[in-house]
């Protein structure tokens, strides 16, 4: 039936499902109710909302929110996340960026996170270096051992200028096994740091076969004019 729609056979789609609804279908009702969202068929999805479809009740908050009534899709969205509904959860998590209110937005998003859910964890992490969150990002890293968290840390940590704490965390991520913090820390060091180390860090990697290491030491030396050591 869905790709009746795909193909804009609409009405045969819908009329699909409708049969296989009234059969008991369950998986056919949740495809009807998102047709019906892309038709913005308010009226119909408010009917399944009224027979309980939490699919059709979170559909009707975003067409609210689509249309700027930012306060109805809140009310809308609310309580299905106090059920306890994921989905609900990351849609107001969403809605609540979208009208600037980041600490309820990173709340939802460490619920989802905390619960397993890894696109609400990237959205998370990035949320919180877009706004220099500093120690949830450490707390998130130290009680998670999550390495995307620890390199969004790192640069927020730069960017704020506070390199050795950065530099610090790329070491433990090294001894963890991360190949790529160790390109990162020689990188690390040749902007922030003595150029010896970085010198001697990308020499290591090179040796190791890392080409892009040798291209950055090449152009380290040219650039500090150490001729005689390239």
């Amino acid at each position: 039936m869905q790709l009746l729609a795909r193909l804009g056979d609409t009405t045969a789609a819908m009329d699909e499902l409708r049969l296989a609804i009234q059969a008991g279908d369950q998986d056919a009702e949740q495809d009807l109710i998102d047709i019906l969202a892309d038709l913005n068929a308010v009226e119909e999805l408010r009917d399944f909302a009224r027979q309980g479809s939490v699919r059709a009740r979170i559909h009707l908050a975003g067409l609210a929110a689509d249309a700027g009534n930012t306060t109805d899709a809140l009310t809308m969205l609310t309580p299905l996340v106090e059920a306890g509904d994921p989905v609900a959860r990351w849609h107001l998590a969403g809605l609540l960026l979208d009208v600037g209110d980041v600490h309820h937005a990173v709340l939802h998003l460490r619920a989802l996170a905390d619960a397993g859910n890894d696109d609400a964890r990237r959205q998370l992490v990035a949320l919180l270096a877009e706004h220099g969150r500093v120690e949830e990002l450490q707390d998130y890293t130290r009680r998670f051992q999550d390495s995307h968290a620890a390199d969004a840390l790192v640069r927020v940590l730069t960017y704020q200028g506070r390199h050795d704490e950065a530099q610090s965390i790329l070491q433990s991520l090294i001894k963890a096994g991360d190949a790529g913090a160790c390109r990162r820390s020689a990188e690390l060091l040749a902007s922030h740091g003595p150029l010896d180390q970085a010198l001697a860090k990308l020499r290591e990697m090179a040796a190791a076969g890392d080409d892009s290491a040798k291209t950055r030491l090449v152009s380290l030396l040219l650039r500090h004019e150490r001729f005689a050591e390239l």
